[in-house]
């Protein structure tokens, strides 16, 4: 099946603040299953289904970058899942009111240090060295 989405994802943890525009925050530390120019999937330990199609605030930062991007986005899904005896709660917030430019320099800092973190943990190559078929 080919990807029907139209920019990288990139897997990040990080912690996120939800909050309704005029509710209380929610805070959760959180396993960011992608996040991508149009939005971010999160897997939260409680159901938000009473926020699905509402305009939430969110703030979301990550080991990864020393910013935090804030905006407003829009839940578009929840789904219940099981990771063996844990359930959790997979969102998808979709960005409605983001600094794109933020946005960019969020993810280049992303994909750089998710870069170094993947070459780190490549065997050592001598040129014209190769492992695996091809």
């Amino acid at each position: 099946m080919s990807e029907k989405r139209g920019y990288t994802r990139y897997n990040i943890n990080g912690e996120i603040t939800l909050k309704a525009e005029n509710g209380d925050p929610i805070v959760f530390q959180v396993s960011v299953t992608d996040i991508s120019f149009l939005g971010v999937s999160v897997s939260l330990p409680e159901n938000v289904d009473n926020l699905i199609d509402k305009v939430i605030l969110f703030d979301l930062t990550t080991e990864l970058s020393s910013q935090c991007l804030s905006g407003k986005g829009k839940i578009k899904y929840t789904k219940e899942e099981r990771k063996g005896v844990d359930l959790f709660y997979r969102i998808g917030l979709e960005f409605v009111d983001v600094d794109k430019k933020a946005l960019l320099d969020f993810l280049q800092v992303v994909q750089e240090r998710l870069s170094v973190r993947k070459s780190k943990n490549q065997p050592f190559r001598r040129p014209g060295q190769h492992f695996g078929a091809y």
